[in-house]
């Protein structure tokens, strides 16, 4: 199973994308912009192709484990990214709720700042979540993310 992230548009704070699972639209990505040196916590993954696995430790798996009871099976992680660790695809709204992750959501909202914002974040995440979470644990899912 492939995950595509088509990144759209860069503004100052967020970057925009469209992700698909298996060719099919499934929401909106948000994700901290393009920065030529790494800032931790504020820099996008670059693009590429990487394999997707569980992650059953640390505390945002203990939150969604309590949020999301049965459905949760671990956290979507991002792996083998050259200078990044711990990249999860996770629910957030806002460019503060990245920290270099990747953030679902249902439709794409133009703040007053000018950046961007995703809106039914945990809608998005839990259809998103049951399409690919067994995959995931087969360690049958990738993700190929390309930029705009």
């Amino acid at each position: 199973m492939i995950i595509t992230v088509n990144r759209q548009f860069q503004t100052k704070y967020t970057t925009i994308s469209t992700i698909f699972i298996d060719e099919e639209f499934q929401c909106f990505g948000l994700e901290n912009p393009y920065n030529s040196v790494k800032i931790p916590g504020n820099t996008r993954i670059p693009p590429g192709e990487y394999p997707v696995r569980l992650r059953t430790d640390g505390g945002k798996h203990h939150h969604y484990t309590k949020r999301y009871l049965s459905l949760h099976q671990g956290m979507l992680q991002i792996q083998n990214v050259p200078g990044f660790e711990h990249i999860l695809i996770h629910v957030g709204n806002y460019n503060s709720n990245t920290d270099g992750c990747l953030l679902l959501g249902r439709s794409v909202i133009r703040e007053k700042s000018g950046d961007y914002m995703v809106g039914e974040s945990s809608l998005a995440y839990v259809s998103f979540y049951k399409s690919v979470v067994n995959a995931a644990k087969n360690d049958c899912l990738l993700i190929l993310i390309n930029d705009e």
